[in-house]
């Protein structure tokens, strides 16, 4: 089950979401094989960080090749994009989890 959580690392607060798993139109696109977990900076420019061994297979891979704040590095993540049209003052978590769905859906297809 995925669950949507606060934390509050050195640099800021952050989502952290559990237990995430791709859509299954774009599984084939990517190397995760199960759940795994995600970092959403909260704020203005709000960025979505994956784990720093996620790669797609097709596509552009630039887009999770780009750093992290050095303090989400150190425990292994990388930055793949913003999700500057998600606020929590106005939108659900559910509404933050379709657009991560829509990011990894839209991204591999792109060249």
């Amino acid at each position: 089950m995925v669950r949507v959580y606060r934390v509050m690392l050195s640099d800021g607060a952050y989502y952290h979401i559990t237990n995430y798993c791709l859509p299954k139109e774009v599984e084939g696109f990517y190397n995760a094989n199960g759940p795994f977990d995600l970092y959403v900076s909260q704020g203005f420019g709000t960025k979505l960080y994956v784990p720093s061994w996620l790669r797609c297979s097709q596509g552009n891979p630039i887009h999770l090749n780009q750093p992290a704040p050095s303090e989400l590095a150190a425990l292994g993540w990388k930055w793949a994009c913003y999700i500057s049209s998600w606020n929590e003052a106005t939108h659900t978590p559910a509404a933050l989890l379709n657009l991560i769905d829509s990011y990894f859906r839209g991204y591999p297809s792109s060249r």
